[in-house]
């Protein structure tokens, strides 16, 4: 019975850290501590918030016209993307890692921590995608990796504009609605946004609209932990389905959310860089 009592409490520790939003305005780490170079950027909202951001130039001996956006998962900031931001710098992309409001350096904002995202956070990675395209102008080819909830605002982002090249979305999330019930069986009381666009905050509903179908024009890659018990691999092959032709999953084994990077990095970097060329 203790066994069992034991199991329980490290999957709902699980799908705690899985769904919660933790934000730190502290950083473990910066790009000066590993020896990368990089520039400290202010990116403007729409509706007046300014987000702390880092723009790693591509090391390529080429010029390089592709750039990727990094989204968070929503637990710690933008210094647990650094060892990621490397990976696609070898890749020779430049890179933009940026906070969330309520993060890091970025504007104050007052992160609800039970909650499982906040709207405001799609007015974000807009903000870091327009920043982009004003900043970087030349830099034309812009591609989006997120974790968790970032995974999913890329999703919904990407999917409308049609000049979003890459999407890769490690764990996203589906449906409010689903995540919620499924939830809600698990024991879990996560709060769920009420009010809000579906085009906006709902990975699925954009990929399954019939009338929308030309919107998304990225090629997708799907990452998944094989044994995560709220991201599984089933939501994930469902959406999958809706837009074969362009989507890709690549399933983690023995992996949840929390690792399917550090499980195994020579796999994943090597996945990414496959779907990539």
């Amino acid at each position: 019975m203790k066994n069992i009592l034991s199991l329980f409490a490290a999957l709902a520790c699980v799908i705690s850290s899985a769904l919660a939003l933790n934000p730190s305005r502290d950083y473990e780490m910066t790009p000066k501590d590993v020896d990368l170079a990089f520039e400290e950027v202010t990116i403007p909202t729409e509706d007046g918030a300014n987000l702390h951001g880092w723009y790693f130039p591509a090391v390529s001996k080429k010029a390089s016209y592709n750039i990727v956006i990094i989204s968070d998962d929503g637990d710690g900031n933008m210094a647990d993307q650094i060892e990621m931001a490397s990976k696609f710098l070898t890749l020779g992309f430049h890179v933009l890692c940026y906070d969330y409001r309520g993060y890091g350096k970025s504007s104050d904002f007052d992160v609800k921590k039970k909650f499982f995202i906040h709207t405001q956070f799609e007015k974000d990675l807009q903000g870091a995608l327009k920043f982009v395209r004003t900043a970087y102008s030349k830099i034309a080819k812009i591609s989006f990796y997120g974790q968790g909830i970032g995974a999913g605002l890329s999703i919904c982002v990407g999917a409308n504009d049609l000049k979003i090249r890459y999407i890769i979305a490690d764990s996203p999330y589906t449906y409010f609605d689903d995540m919620s019930k499924s939830l809600s069986a698990a024991g879990e009381d996560i709060m769920f946004p009420m009010a809000y666009d579906k085009i906006k905050m709902e990975p699925k509903y954009n990929l399954e609209s019939e009338t929308d179908l030309d919107k998304l024009n990225a090629k997708l890659l799907y990452i998944v932990g094989g044994k995560d018990p709220v991201y599984n691999t089933k939501m994930i092959k469902a959406m999958h389905k809706l837009r074969p032709a362009r989507s890709t999953v690549y399933v983690v084994k023995n992996a949840t959310k929390s690792n399917t990077f550090s499980s195994d990095k020579e796999a994943y970097y090597n996945q990414i860089k496959t779907f990539l060329e």
